[in-house]
C-alpha cells in the first residue's frame, strides 16, 4: 500500500471517530467542520515535530484527546465574542471556531512561535472569525470585553479567573477545561464567593468519548 493510501484512510478514520464522538457529546458536525477539524489534526502532526505544539504520547489519540476534550464544553459557551487564554497549539480555540463559525474567537498567547502556528492555521483553513493575539490576558484594549473566555490547563483556577475577570462582560462566563477531577472539587467546595472573588462557579463532569478518565470542567459565571 502507497504512503498516499495510508494517509488517505487515516483521514477517513479519523473523521469517522469525529463524528462519532462529537454525537455522543452531543454535537452534530456538518461535512465543513469535519473536514476543517481533520486538516487541523494534519497540520498539529506536521508542525508538531518542530514546534512541541502537544506532548508526543498525544498524536496517537488527537482526535479524543485534544478535538473532541475542546468540543465537549460547546453546550456552555455564549457570543458574540470569545477569547482562548494560553490557547498554545490553538485549544480549545481551534475547533471551537471552526464548529461555531458565527462568533468571533481572539486567541491569546505569549509563545511567538505557537502563533506563527496559529496564522498559518487560520490562512489554510480559511477561518474568517479568528484573530490571534501574542500577549497576556491583561494586555490590549481594556475596553474589549468577552462574553466568554476559555482556558485549558493554563493556571490554577483562581489565578485565571483574577485575570479576566475583568475582561468578561457581565453574565460572561470563564470555562476552565481539562482539570483532574480531585482539583475540581477542591477549588469549588472552597466556596464561589472566597475562591472566584465576584463569580459564581459549578463543576461539570465530562467523559470523553475515547477516554477513559472522565474530564472535569469549571464554569464561572461574572456577577
Amino acid at each position: 500500500m502507497r504512503v498516499a493510501d495510508d494517509c488517505r484512510i487515516a483521514v477517513r478514520g479519523d473523521a469517522a471517530a469525529l463524528m462519532d464522538g462529537a454525537r455522543a457529546l452531543g454535537v452534530e458536525l456538518n461535512s465543513t467542520s469535519v473536514t476543517r477539524l481533520v486538516s487541523y489534526t494534519r497540520l498539529l502532526e506536521r508542525w508538531n515535530k518542530a514546534f512541541n505544539l502537544v506532548s508526543r504520547k498525544d498524536m496517537d489519540r488527537l482526535v479524543a484527546r485534544h478535538l473532541l476534550d475542546s468540543l465537549s464544553v460547546l453546550p456552555w459557551l455564549e457570543g458574540p465574542r470569545v477569547m482562548d487564554l494560553g490557547t498554545g497549539a490553538g485549544l480549545p480555540g481551534i475547533p471551537l471556531a471552526i464548529v461555531r463559525s458565527e462568533l468571533s474567537f481572539t486567541l491569546v498567547d505569549r509563545n511567538n512561535r505557537k502563533i506563527r502556528f496559529l496564522t498559518q492555521v487560520i490562512g489554510e483553513l480559511n477561518l474568517a472569525n479568528v484573530l490571534v493575539c501574542c500577549e497576556n490576558a491583561q494586555a490590549g484594549d481594556k475596553l474589549e470585553k468577552f462574553s466568554t473566555v476559555t482556558a485549558r490547563a493554563v493556571a490554577p483556577a483562581i489565578k485565571v479567573w483574577r485575570l479576566v475577570r475583568d475582561r468578561l462582560e457581565v453574565g460572561g462566563r470563564l470555562i476552565l477545561l481539562n482539570r483532574v477531577l480531585s482539583d475540581v472539587t477542591e477549588d469549588v467546595e472552597d466556596s464561589a464567593e472566597m475562591v472566584f472573588p465576584g463569580g459564581v462557579a459549578e463543576r461539570v463532569e465530562i467523559q470523553i468519548p475515547g477516554l477513559t478518565q472522565a474530564h472535569g470542567v469549571i464554569i464561572v459565571e461574572r456577577c
